[in-house]
């Protein structure tokens, strides 16, 4: 089954839900399909989301079910202050979201970002596959907030800018978050990146900037395992990073590698904390222009550690380091 809604030259689609169900939910093997020149405003929020299930959220797409929009621009926000957040994306169990906007996508006053997990038992021969792309060519920005007061569980999805997962073998999560003219930035209460078991990945401004922050947990996390300090990215074994910035690359908290591989290239890049590789990790950084590290307070603080199955290599232009290595 697939349903149509087409918007008309210079209107909106617009969507409300202030009791915590979905504004748009397609499950089943049904498609929603919303197209034309306008916007797509989707309103979303609950009266207590303190233990709310994370498909109470503007958009759930489950089982099957598919998604397409293709219009001007697209927003998910909370306008009212007597509602807690709900969750923003949610699709899971071979559901697929496809999104095509000629100017941004927004999503402000979520719980969560984007959550997609290629969940569910699988008795089929073939790989399941859960899908995310969103394409905006004026930039992709997510904001998140769950609430105060209420501690954060070490993978707690409340709060992450994007949550992707597919714990089992026999499926996968892919997800392609794309602008062409603008930048991608998220802005996370939790974590701004989270990743396990077979995800594949894309975050892709080709213009502009991509900014990925978590506030109380890592920037970006890959794999199972957290820790206690806030890092920018950490990066466990079987896990890769592999980073081409055209212009500045800045790096405000800990870039920690146990294990794992991370790869950053870019004319200039600025790292504000430590660098550390444990445990086999490896870190590669080509800054051909200019490269900077310091670390605020004592600068015989080490700003670059590697044990002895570790390595740190760089090929760096004029550099700057402020610390000892």
């Amino acid at each position: 089954t697939k349903s149509n809604f087409i918007i008309g030259n210079g209107k909106d689609f617009i969507a409300k839900n202030y009791r915590g169900y979905s504004d748009l939910q397609v499950n089943e093997g049904t498609t929603l399909s919303i197209e034309g020149k306008g916007k797509v405003i989707l309103e979303s929020g609950m009266i207590d989301n303190a233990d709310f299930d994370q498909s109470q959220s503007a958009i759930d797409v489950e089982d099957y079910g598919r998604l397409e929009i293709r219009s001007e621009s697209m927003s998910i926000h909370n306008k009212r202050d007597d509602r807690c957040n709900a969750g923003g994306v949610f699709t899971v169990n071979s559901g697929a979201i496809d999104i095509d906007l000629s100017k941004t996508f927004v999503e402000e006053k979520v719980s969560f970002g984007i959550f997609a997990d290629a969940a569910g038992e699988n008795t089929e021969a073939k790989v399941k596959i859960t899908k995310v792309k969103i394409n905006a060519d004026e930039g992709i920005n997510i904001s998140t907030y769950f609430r105060d007061g209420i501690p954060l569980s070490e993978y707690d999805l409340q709060g992450a800018g994007i949550y992707l997962q597919a714990p089992s073998l026999k499926a996968k999560t892919s997800s392609i978050l794309e602008s062409k003219n603008g930048s991608v930035n998220v802005d996370a209460q939790s974590f701004g990146y989270y990743s396990f078991g077979n995800v594949n990945s894309h975050i892709i401004s080709k213009d502009k900037n991509v900014v990925i922050l978590g506030r109380l947990k890592p920037g970006i996390l890959l794999s199972i395992t957290t820790k206690k300090n806030q890092r920018s990215l950490y990066i466990l074994k079987g896990s890769s990073v592999i980073s081409t910035v055209e212009d500045i690359a800045t790096i405000y908290d800990e870039t920690f590698v146990d294990g794992g591989s991370f790869s950053l290239t870019s004319p200039t890049s600025i790292f504000k904390n430590k660098i550390s590789a444990i445990e086999g990790g490896t870190i590669k950084l080509e800054s051909l222009t200019s490269f900077g590290a310091s670390l605020d307070g004592d600068p015989a603080n080490p700003i670059m550690v590697a044990d002895t199955n570790s390595s740190i290599k760089g090929v760096f232009g004029r550099s700057v380091i402020d610390g000892t290595i």
